[in-house]
């Protein structure tokens, strides 16, 4: 009896990749994702609309602020929307130590829901404050001012991406 594989049993092609010590990483990696070396198939040099559909993850945030130059610099400056950046472990284990002494009860973080909801009510509390004058400076823009209590909570959902990305990226207010 000769020894077959049937299709199904076979090996797939290898998809791990390695970048040797002496490369830059970000640069090795910016370049291979927009050549198509990385993702077959998915070449952003071609068409950089692409990078808008892939989600990269990084070790550090600095990596990930440094990853978008890095980008740029390997579609030579063309004009791209740029890929969702992530970090992975980029803490320290001294941000979560405490004095073994002390007792902290740290209250359980609000699910989606509540905070869409308490954000919405600040979204509707900012747009009643405004004044008059104010609300026609936005008359004539693309800037739109909640008028119902579902662009309130669609509005919400949007200041909770920005409240997350800025604090993913240190960015104070």
């Amino acid at each position: 009896m000769e020894n077959q594989t049937r299709p199904e049993f076979q090996k797939p092609a290898s998809r791990l990749f390695n970048i040797s010590p002496g490369a830059g990483f970000l640069a090795t990696l910016a370049n291979s994702l927009v050549d198509g070396t990385l993702v077959p198939g998915f070449r952003p040099v071609d068409d950089p609309l692409l990078l808008a559909g892939a989600t990269v993850y990084l070790p550090t945030r600095r990596a990930a602020r440094a990853f978008s130059g890095e980008i740029i610099r390997a579609l030579n400056g063309r004009a791209a929307l740029l890929p969702a950046i992530r970090t992975l472990g980029d803490s320290s284990e001294d941000e979560f130590s405490f004095p073994a002494d002390e007792t902290i009860e740290l209250k359980p973080a609000a699910d989606e829901l509540t905070r869409r909801l308490t954000l919405s009510r600040l979204v509707l509390a900012w747009t009643g404050a405004m004044s008059r004058e104010s609300r026609a400076l936005f008359a004539d823009t693309d800037i739109v001012i909640p008028s119902s209590t579902a662009d309130a909570i669609g509005m919400a959902g949007d200041l909770a991406r920005l409240i997350d990305q800025m604090e993913t990226e240190e960015i104070g207010w």
